[in-house]
């Protein structure tokens, strides 16, 4: 066995329910957010982090600029809405959810 491999403890992590980043994931599940992001994505399809970088990406999903914590009218607000790759998304969330 080599060497790194022993030191690899494989812990899958799952969702207690409690988890503050999936408190509100019901919201995402319907078919109301499927269109919305289908359209945004659509109209926004490059990452705007990417082009602040001066590169050109496809964004993958759709990010709400400003936590929404379950209030339905910033989940669904246009204005709180931004393109983002997986990367930049990825990113922001765990900064967001370190602070």
């Amino acid at each position: 066995m080599p060497m790194a491999a022993k030191h690899f403890k494989n812990t899958v992590r799952k969702w207690n329910g409690f988890s503050p980043c999936r408190q509100y994931h019901n919201l995402y599940d319907g078919v109301t957010w499927e269109r919305l992001r289908l359209s945004f994505l659509s109209e926004n399809p490059l990452c705007v982090m990417c082009l602040e970088e001066g590169i050109s990406k496809m964004a993958k999903v759709v990010d709400h600029i400003k936590p929404h914590k379950g209030n339905k009218e910033e989940f669904f607000d246009l204005n709180n809405l931004q393109a983002l790759c997986k990367r930049h998304h990825d990113k922001k969330t765990y900064l967001e959810t370190r602070a």
